[in-house]
């Protein structure tokens, strides 16, 4: 059972006020304003992903649509639960009203309550509205938390993808000075499998074997003849070897 009326409308006062209640609606709008605003501080090429001006930045273009998904997503999320604070906050002022108005019409004419105008149904429609009210700021609450949390690492990335840049700048300084062909000179120096390029190819004419001038390979007559077949009585010509 809650306190009575007076103390209910104090509790409403420390909701839309106090940490669960106003500064979430503080906080989803700071969330934004602080992720615009962090960018904008930053020097290129991060700040040229969210205002791109030239070809040379296409690379940083290409990660323009993550900052604007990310935000997307940010008012997404938030902007439901922020209208649902919202009609929740204004429906509890209302039955808290209601409430008040009917235990002034008890204290003065008791005799005009009736089922609906009693205190005592309007004081459990105060509880179980102010309950849902709460839970309702509470997930507000946790997902503004989330978001904080997502936005801490959204804001690290650009640090780390300008310390990726100068990495990769002074690996180019370095790789420039060195000749294209360092790598291989030294590694043919020391490897002794590899082919010397002064080899001269092989001449055909030049092959030598063992028995190649024997007297029995050496043929006596070679040139092509015309055979007469037996049966077709046709000649066909052929090479023959007498050797």
């Amino acid at each position: 059972m809650l306190k009575p009326a007076h103390d209910n409308v104090q509790h409403l006062k420390l909701l839309n006020t106090g940490t669960c209640g106003g500064t979430l609606m503080n906080g989803l709008k700071g969330v934004q304003v602080t992720l615009l605003h962090t960018l904008e501080l930053l020097p290129p090429p991060w700040h040229n992903w969210l205002y791109p001006t030239s070809g040379t930045e296409a690379v940083c273009r290409d990660q323009g649509p993550h900052q604007d998904g990310a935000l997307q997503n940010i008012q997404n999320n938030t902007g439901k639960l922020a209208t649902a604070v919202a009609k929740d906050r204004e429906l509890s002022a209302k039955l808290i009203g209601d409430l008040g108005t009917h235990i002034s019409i008890l204290k003065n004419t008791p005799l005009s309550i009736t089922a609906k105008t009693d205190p005592y149904v309007a004081n459990q429609s105060v509880a179980r509205q102010l309950v849902k009210q709460v839970h309702t700021e509470n997930a507000l609450q946790k997902l503004l938390l989330l978001t904080q949390s997502s936005s801490a690492v959204f804001e690290a990335s650009p640090i780390q993808a300008l310390h990726i840049r100068e990495t990769y700048n002074t690996l180019e300084h370095d790789m420039s000075a060195l000749p294209p062909d360092r790598e291989w000179i030294a590694f043919a120096a020391h490897e002794d499998h590899l082919v010397d390029p002064e080899t001269p190819l092989q001449d055909p004419q030049n092959i030598s074997y063992p028995s190649e001038e024997d007297p029995s390979i050496v043929p006596v007559h070679i040139g092509l003849l015309e055979h007469k077949k037996q049966y077709t009585r046709t000649y066909r010509e052929a090479y023959y070897v007498n050797a």
